[in-house]
């Protein structure tokens, strides 16, 4: 068996001899001891759990979205299970501490494995597993919203998810108390599964997404603790990336005279000639061979990504008004697409383009590959100069780079109709003037035959951050803090694009071609050269500022401001100035009652003016938390949110509104804003009204209200930016026995969208019942 083979079996056997090992407990042990004290037996001290119960789903309308938010179906679960073993002199033989806990098995999209095993001054153990079932279906994502017909219709995302990850986390401490200790570590990150996905040619057409990734990570590292107050830690890791995931059309729902199967793609845009102004006709249905369409697509692209990286970190305060922390690493990553493959038939009826073959150059290496060389330093030093004033500074720096290149060879041949015969150039079978019928069928728009593409990359970017700061303490009731923030950032793009471009008859002088000189059999050749060099150079200042008020042990205030102000931007809407403020209120006026606040206010703006840009997030928050006993308790919340921005931007409409400028040859500029407001609030009151008797009622409320620019007449929902979210629940725990309760739990999801769902069928309205019965056992 491979090491990676025992990783994945691990987890579900680790959860079955968890489950074995809790009930053969439950059946030896004395029938002593207080529930959730535990049993004695020999040096160990026994104590756990173990909830298992049916749950019972009931749902009703769009079952996709319900899964995309919930996706907890029926069924039989094993809820949660704990085991704890401690040696009562830390005299055990193999172990001192031993607990393992679970929970979500039986069919739950979570469930989860923990394990933790150790030795006093031996060793501490750790192993988690963990299973996530991701299903993603919000089907107003990507999705084109063609009006209700009867040739495509797209009730689902084009981007829908279906996949499971599992994730495994080992890590083992040798001699944890030791002024030596060594560190080891492993995880691996597994996830697979089916999913959709889109492209263009000629016509946007959904592909299968067959998702395939790994992930495997191991650390090992050293602490030196010999000096007093001061650890110094080595680390290295290693994390081996594999992506394997690939793309294939399976949907052919239409067919050409004589039955010969064809995807129209999912937008129908007929004005515009998606698939075409006239794709289906006679009886039975026969497509348009002069549509946009694809007879197949498959594209593999196997990358492999190896990533080392070293790291020393050192922490002291061996003087006594001194704390130093240092931080440096440094890693080289290398990135490698083993092989590459994009293969398309079919017809782009703009170019005439029927095949296309890419794969990697004539004597490539790589189709691509890049580095990624990284080097980090942290420094962070206080000084504390009296007993109420400190200074502290904190520098960091980070430089990496990011050369890659590619070289891929593109092979296309061309055709009228999807009917029409691709013909390879040959001079012997198109002869001068080029115009026989089995020449290559090009038009003024088609792209080259033959295309050698060498593509150069370099990304750079080299910041240093410097924060000093002054904390003084004026009493026991108050303090304040003032600093300066310094950023420095150089950031550069470059690239070079050089394309040899072959170009067969008929019409080679097309394109890049044109102008050119023909060669002897009729062809023409073009080495194109394209390039760019982008640096951007960018400094910032921020002002700190901010206080901490204790006017009594009960209350305590914190507020925190920042002011930035920076020269440059890397991206349009990364702000140039903003202010950010941040307050935390915390008061218990009583021991078993505690209220708090917040505030986090974030504004900013890049004022060029083509940009224009302004955004704002604005959130507010309290939350009560009381238990005046143990019969009786409550909590309650509420949080607000607010979000904006507004943003120049260009794009290309074939109605466009009236009383827009140009902002290109082709492009139209406007306004394009933002709004969400998101209300939630919470409920929760827990009763125990008599001894054996816990009952809790509790309610969560989601409600948005936004808008966005659209600029697609069909979509005229608001989706996301507009819903109600309902979460009532309820729930009854009996006590039967000793360490026995019977539990009895309901819920209710109810997700409603504000504005019109549109075309699609069904919408993504949709509400769900739950309850579930279970039987808890504790010793």
């Amino acid at each position: 068996m491979t090491r990676h083979t025992a990783f994945r079996g691990f987890g579900s056997r680790l959860a079955l001899l968890g489950a074995v090992a809790l009930f053969a407990v439950a059946a030896l042990a004395q029938n002593s001891g207080k529930p959730g004290e535990g049993y004695e037996n020999g040096n160990y001290i026994y104590q756990g759990s173990f909830e298992f119960g049916y749950r019972f789903v009931d749902t009703k309308s769009a079952a996709n979205v319900y899964d995309t938010f919930v996706n907890q179906q029926q069924g039989p679960r094993l809820l949660e299970q704990t085991l704890s073993l401690r040696s009562r002199n830390h005299a055990g033989a193999l172990f001192d501490n031993l607990f393992f806990s679970s929970f979500g098995w039986g069919g739950d999209p979570d469930n989860a494995g923990r394990l933790r095993v150790s030795k006093n001054k031996w060793y501490n153990f750790n192993y988690n597993f963990r299973r996530d079932q991701n299903f993603w279906d919000f089907n107003l994502l990507a999705n084109p919203l063609n009006p209700t017909s009867t040739l495509v219709q797209v009730n689902n995302s084009p981007h829908l998810f279906n996949t499971k990850r599992r994730m495994y986390d080992a890590s083992l401490i040798i001699a944890p108390q030791s002024p030596v200790r060594l560190r080891l570590g492993y995880t691996r990150n597994r996830s697979e599964g089916p999913s959709l996905s889109s492209i263009h040619e000629g016509t946007d057409t959904a592909i299968f997404q067959n998702w395939s990734t790994t992930l495997d990570a191991y650390q090992i590292g050293v602490d030196v603790r010999l000096l007093p107050r001061t650890n110094i830690s080595y680390d290295q890791f290693l994390q081996y990336y594999k992506g394997d995931t690939s793309w294939q059309d399976n949907s052919f729902g239409f067919q050409l005279a004589g039955g010969i199967p064809v995807d129209a793609g999912i937008v129908e845009n007929l004005t515009a000639n998606q698939p075409c102004a006239a794709p289906v006709s006679g009886a039975p249905p026969t497509y348009n061979p002069a549509c946009n369409g694809i007879f197949g697509y498959q594209r593999t692209t196997p990358l492999r990504n190896s990533y080392p990286t070293e790291q020393l970190t050192v922490q002291s305060n061996y003087f006594r008004r001194l704390d130093i922390s240092a931080r440096v690493s440094y890693s080289g990553a290398d990135a490698k697409v083993s092989n590459f493959s994009e293969v398309f038939a079919g017809l782009a009826t703009r170019t005439r383009q029927r095949v296309s073959d890419v794969t990697v150059a004539n004597g490539a290496n790589f189709p691509a590959s890049s580095k990624r060389i990284v080097a980090n330093a942290d420094l962070g030093v206080t000084i504390r100069v009296t007993d109420k004033l400190r200074l502290i500074d904190t520098l960091r720096f980070s430089n990496f780079r990011i050369p890659g290149s590619s070289d891929l060879l593109s092979t296309s041949f061309f055709g009228a109709t999807l009917l029409s015969t691709p013909n390879v150039f040959d001079p012997a079978t198109c002869p001068p003037p080029f115009t026989a019928a089995t020449c290559p069928q090009h038009s003024s728009s088609s792209g080259a035959d033959i295309i050698t593409s060498h593509l150069f990359t370099f990304l750079r970017q080299r910041a240093l951050v410097n924060t000093i700061e002054a904390e003084y303490d004026f009493s026991h009731h108050f303090s304040g803090h003032l600093g300066f923030r310094y950023e420095n950032r150089d950031i550069n793009h470059d690239f070079e694009l050089v394309q040899d471009q072959t170009f067969f008859p008929s019409l080679p002088n097309r394109g890049a071609c044109a102008g050119i000189a023909l060669n002897p059999d009729g062809s023409c050749s073009v080495v194109t050269l394209d390039g760019e060099t982008n640096p951007i150079p960018i400094h910032g200042y921020s002002t700190l500022f901010g206080f901490t008020l204790r006017p009594a042990d009960s209350l305590r205030v914190n507020f925190d401001t920042e002011f930035y102000s920076g020269d440059n931007t890397s991206t349009r809407i990364t702000p140039r100035q903003s202010q950010h403020y941040k307050a935390r209120v915390s008061y218990r006026p009583e021991r078993w009652i505690n209220v708090s606040g917040s505030m986090n206010l974030l504004e900013a703006r890049n004022n060029v003016s083509d940009i224009l840009h302004k955004e704002h997030n604005r959130n507010f928050g309290f939350a009560v938390n009381a238990n005046p006993n143990e019969r009786f308790g409550f909590d309650l919340g509420y949080n607000y949110d607010n979000i904006f921005s507004t943003t120049n931007i260009c794009f290309v409409s074939s109605t466009p509104p009236p009383g827009l400028a140009s902002c290109g040859t082709t492009f139209l500029t406007g306004i394009s804003t933002y709004t969400n407001r998101v209300n939630y609030a919470y409920g929760a009151i827990m009763v125990k009204p008599i001894k054996r008797v816990t009952a809790s009622l509790g309610y969560d409320l989601v409600s948005t209200a936004g808008n966005t620019l659209i600029l697609t007449p069909t979509q005229g929902t608001l989706g996301p930016l507009a819903f109600n979210y309902h979460r009532p629940s309820a729930s009854v725990a009996f006590d039967l026995a000793r360490g026995v309760t019977f539990n009895t739990r309901w819920g209710y999801y109810g997700y409603n969208e504000k504005s019109d769902p549109g075309t699609l069928v069904p919408g993504r309205d949709f509400h769900s019942n739950q309850a579930t019965l279970s039987l808890r056992y504790a010793f």
